[in-house]
């Protein structure tokens, strides 16, 4: 079975297991420890000992014992290919010895994905399903959260990875509305996502080659290979793709992380303030919504270009995301709206626009799908980002804004 960049062929039985005792005693016998040594060494160590050359624990040659190559010529020739050999054994209960060899010099079953005019083979361990999304449904299937993609998959929230994108960040690309995206969904290291390319071919059965150190440098491919057709491909490593695009640890892994949605939208009910910043709709969780403030933009203050609001006796860092207040700062007397929030042990405030309606949310996906929200849920069936409150900076210290500070200080006492 694939497991990073290694293959591991794992063999087990579940005879009599090895003796580490009868190892030690074969050793003794052997001068190749003394009693001393022998003494101090675990029983891990002895199982080693098997590895040494023309070591064997038969007490005489059999038709089916005392005729192996021997364990030191197996782990001669895994190691010379950059592999490793491992072996635990247990008393009564059997033996498993466990291969490593690199990916590199492995057959494995890969699907072949088109992306800018060039294949790419995808390791088939990874993948669990295809998606085909039609230019026609692609705007209304393709939800997007701050310029992160989100697809809905039966119910859940799918982050989405674009693989042009990816490979070319400055290119011109084409709107998904006007071409067919297919979706190859990933599961990496408990990272599940889904990765967006042009085509699709057959799958195939690809010899794994070692990668040149430029395009090793890159961290985005695990080898290369030379497909049935003549055509050079390099294989994507749908881990590190993952941690490129900076999709979070999968909302199930498996379960548990949905259970924890699952329990905030609905063993909890949560219910969300649905608000709009900046012609964008954001949900603040509502049992942190300590307070809804209408006031004049004059009543903003600023200490070292940040605005704070006086509130109960309290100055509080308000978060302008969306340049709210700085369009309020040519009128004094403009109405602005901030929420007002419970963040931990300390208050924040949230400039808005417009606050819409109250409404449960249901389905959740973990931080990491989008740059300024804690997450994203499903209010009134469209896709919605949680604001951050942690994120909403802290107050400057007294003495990089003293002067202000004092104002404010004396305006609040």
């Amino acid at each position: 079975m694939p497991q990073g960049s290694h293959v591991i062929i794992e063999v087990s039985d579940d005879g009599a297991g090895i003796s580490p005792e009868k190892i030690s005693n074969k050793a003794l016998e052997r001068g190749i420890v003394t009693r001393e040594r022998a003494a101090l060494m675990s029983e891990r160590e002895m199982l080693q000992m098997i590895f040494l050359p023309g070591f064997s624990t038969a007490a005489a040659i059999t038709n089916v014992s005392g005729r192996g190559v021997g364990m030191d010529v197996v782990r001669t020739n895994v190691e010379k290919i950059g592999g490793k050999v491992e072996l635990d054994s247990r008393v009564g209960k059997g033996t498993t010895l466990r291969l490593r060899i690199p990916l590199t010099l492995a057959i494995i079953p890969a699907l072949i994905v088109r992306s800018l005019r060039q294949s790419f083979a995808l390791p088939q361990g990874a993948l669990s399903e295809l998606v085909h999304v039609s230019a026609e449904n692609a705007s209304a299937a393709i939800e997007w959260i701050d310029n992160a993609p989100l697809y809905r998959l039966r119910g859940k929230l799918l982050p989405l990875v674009f693989l042009d994108h990816l490979l070319m960040p400055a290119g011109v690309h084409t709107p998904v509305h006007e071409r067919d995206n297919f979706i190859a969904v990933l599961d990496a290291d408990g990272r599940k996502y889904g990765l967006v390319v042009d085509g699709l071919a057959d799958p195939e059965e690809i010899v794994v080659k070692p990668l040149s150190s430029a395009l090793k440098g890159i961290g985005l491919y695990s080898g290369a290979t030379v497909l049935g057709n003549g055509e050079l491909a390099l294989i994507l490593d749908p881990g590190a793709i993952a941690v490129r695009a900076s999709v979070g640890m999968t909302a199930e892994e498996d379960g548990r992380l949905a259970a924890e949605g699952e329990a905030l939208s609905d063993d909890t009910g949560a219910e969300f303030l649905l608000v709009e910043v900046a012609g964008r709709n954001a949900a603040v969780p509502l049992s942190d919504v300590l307070r809804i403030e209408q006031l004049p933009a004059s009543r903003i203050e600023y200490i070292d270009y940040r605005p704070v609001l006086n509130f109960d006796g309290q100055l509080l860092p308000v978060e302008d995301s969306g340049g709210i207040l700085n369009a309020a700062e040519q009128n004094p007397e403009a109405p602005v709206i901030v929420v007002v929030c419970r963040d931990g042990g300390r208050q924040v405030g949230i400039a808005v626009s417009h606050v819409l309606d109250v409404a449960s949310g249901s389905d959740f996906v973990e931080a990491g799908t989008a740059q300024r929200t804690d997450g994203v849920t499903l209010l009134k069936n469209r896709v919605t980002g949680i604001v951050n409150l942690g994120g909403v900076s802290a107050l400057p210290a007294p003495e990089s804004g003293a002067t202000q500070w004092n104002e404010l200080a004396e305006t609040v006492g």
